[in-house]
């Protein structure tokens, strides 16, 4: 297993502009943390100011009584309500704001500010209060005069509602920054894709990048605070951020902010050829001026904090990780089983998958060495995702009809970005979608399971399909990676026994995957929450089988670098083949996957109790 385990050290992401951006209230604090001394700097702060705390306590206290919330709502109806409340809240971050709508005049947004959002305590501590009127203003509504649609995305919002609050005590456990990843990877990611659609879009995009230096400032005030909070990263993990930040600016004349810019000019027919080349001549300067000095910056403030962590281990080291990993299962992953059960139910994967690969092997010694170098349909990517279209139609319904543009990483940032990665359009504009792959991991053999991941039926048919149900757009400021890397991962698995290779060979390649990533799952739980060090899971993995000490310290680095990051794949999985399983159990022999897939399909993306919830009730009714 040691070769799918070192593969698995750098996990498929999925980049989206609400996951990437430092979003006040749908990142910043839903990855939040803190130990307490927030409030008491924000209440220093205000006892030097004019206003008096009692004062606002008192006024604070009177925002969130029944008669206020009812008088926010008035007469709104919840569609009315929640489109306003997605109009005040998407416009907090313009990446986000870019990526969620290509024309966001249709939605009623004409007049915004550019920015990259807010990570001061003082805007935490305001959106931990946004949530709190939320939560006041949703239980105004008759829950039974809901539709359908309404009723899932009031119980969605509720559900955010009640497990980010739960975080209000630990918003210094949030990191923005990644030794494998993280903000100062993949905002220059976002920025490169920034489409040009009008000539305010090329405005917005040379603000955000003289915006840069400021957004990275706060990250290190974040990043300070953190240190004295005895919560900054280990130096292992600073490093990597370190090479990050020194790979994307080493040639400063030839960064692909420079080059990018200028082939989306050539795209830009809304401008003269005179106002092309000012922009160029603008955007240059702003790469140059701001850009290259914001990671300059910091590069030198972060260097400063090296030796200043006290942890180089798990989460279970920290005085509340414990709870913020559980808190992360609920948040991200999407799931309301326990760490515990979670443990349980890997173990007894592990055992299951080990035992069905040695079965086959027993049975076909033959097929390990076609293992090895399996022989998919296709192996170029543009011929590769038409074949993926057509063979998924067996168990998918027809996928909307969109282009895509298979792109690759470029050199500077290969090292910090993984195999491949999925940008997911606008929900007004998803015709063109993007999918990246990775050079250094330029394996063939495996390419085809990749955009299977990332094309169809993974993440680009997943994303599409469910814009195509026309949710309330509220739902796109909530989103739960574990279900959308749970179907991703559900969807490149089923595509193995699609792909019309020999049937065993097929079951072979597809219980090594899985069992691979359940192995890197139980890793992040027992590093995380149980406090396994780099020898402890040095130690399992040689009791398995499953690597050497180098494979083993990969893995360890990722999962401290990522907690819970594995288990969006892994437990998102497992919920998919749970639910699969209730459901067919409950229609017997009228059971049909297409049906199943076309029904799971129109919920979107939700949480797991929720998805469960609804489709058994579905289910009862066929």
């Amino acid at each position: 297993k040691e070769k799918t385990l070192d593969h698995k050290k750098n996990v498929y992401m999925k980049i989206t502009a609400l996951m990437l951006a430092v979003n006040l209230l749908f990142t910043g604090c839903a990855a939040g943390n803190a130990t307490g001394n927030l409030a008491d700097d924000i209440a220093t702060d205000m006892e030097e100011g004019s206003q008096d705390l009692d004062q606002m306590a008192e006024e604070i206290e009177n925002e969130f009584e029944p008669s206020a919330a009812a008088e926010r709502v008035g007469d709104q109806t919840f569609r009315e309500y929640t489109d306003a409340y997605f109009r005040k809240e998407i416009v907090k971050n313009t990446i986000n704001l870019h990526y969620t709508l290509a024309h966001p005049e249709n939605y009623g947004i004409t007049d915004y500010e550019v920015t990259l959002g807010d990570l001061t305590p003082e805007a935490m501590a305001e959106s931990f209060d946004d949530l709190r009127i939320l939560k006041a203003d949703l239980a105004e509504f008759d829950y039974e005069s809901l539709d359908e649609e309404e009723k899932l995305t009031y119980d969605i919002l509720e559900d955010f509602v009640e497990t980010e609050l739960s975080a209000e005590d630990m918003i210094y456990y949030y990191e923005p920054l990644s030794a494998y990843g993280g903000y100062q990877v993949e905002l220059p990611i976002l920025l490169a894709e920034y489409i040009f659609r009008s000539e305010r879009d090329v405005e917005d995009y040379l603000k955000i990048l003289s915006l840069m230096d400021e957004s990275f400032k706060e990250i290190v005030e974040y990043e300070k605070k953190k240190s004295e909070e005895g919560l900054f990263m280990a130096d292992f993990l600073l490093d990597g951020i370190l090479e990050s930040c020194e790979d994307f600016i080493e040639v400063p004349e030839e960064n692909y902010l420079l080059t990018t810019f200028e082939e989306r000019m050539e795209k830009a027919d809304f401008l003269t050829e005179q106002e092309k080349e000012a922009y160029i001549e603008e955007n240059r300067a702003c790469v140059m001026n701001d850009v290259i000095p914001a990671y300059e910056m910091l590069i030198k403030e972060m260097g400063a904090l090296k030796g200043t962590g006290q942890n180089d281990k798990g989460m279970y080291y920290l005085e509340h990780g414990r709870e913020y990993y559980e808190y992360l299962l609920r948040s991200n992953v999407g799931t309301d089983k326990s760490p515990e059960v979670l443990t349980e139910q890997t173990e007894k994967f592990i055992d299951n998958r080990f035992m069905n690969i040695s079965k086959i092997l027993q049975n076909d010694p033959s097929l390990f060495d076609q293992y090895e170098t399996p022989e998919f349909p296709e192996t170029e990517p543009e011929a590769i995702m038409e074949d993926l279209i057509a063979r998924s139609a067996a168990v998918f319904p027809a996928p909307p009809n969109v282009t895509y543009e298979i792109k690759t990483v470029e050199p500077s940032m290969q090292e910090h970005l993984n195999p491949a990665f999925y940008l997911s359009p606008a929900i007004d504009d998803t015709e063109n979608n993007t999918i990246y792959i990775n050079p250094k991991y330029d394996d063939r053999s495996e390419l085809y399971i990749t955009l299977a991941h990332e094309g169809y039926p993974g993440h680009l048919y997943q994303m599409v399909s469910d814009v195509g149900n026309e949710h309330l757009p509220v739902r796109q400021l909530v989103g739960f990676k574990g279900y959308t890397e749970g179907w991703a991962t559900y969807a490149e698995n089923t595509m193995y026994r699609l792909s019309g290779m020999q049937e065993n060979l097929a079951l072979l390649l597809q219980y090594d995957n899985e069992y691979s990533l359940a192995v890197s799952a139980y890793a992040d739980l027992r590093v995380n929450y149980y406090g396994w060090t780099r020898e402890d899971l040095a130690d399992y993995l040689t009791e398995i089988g499953g690597g050497d000490a180098e494979t083993a310290d990969a893995i360890f680095e990722v999962v401290v670098d990522m907690p819970g990051e594995y288990l969006n794949y892994f437990i998102g999985y497992l919920e998919f083949l749970d639910l699969r399983n209730a459901v067919n159990n409950t229609m017997d022999k009228d059971f049909d996957i297409r049906e199943y897939h076309k029904k799971l399909i129109s919920l979107g993306v939700a949480p797991f109790p929720i998805v469960r919830e609804y489709m058994r009730k579905w289910a009862e009714e066929q």
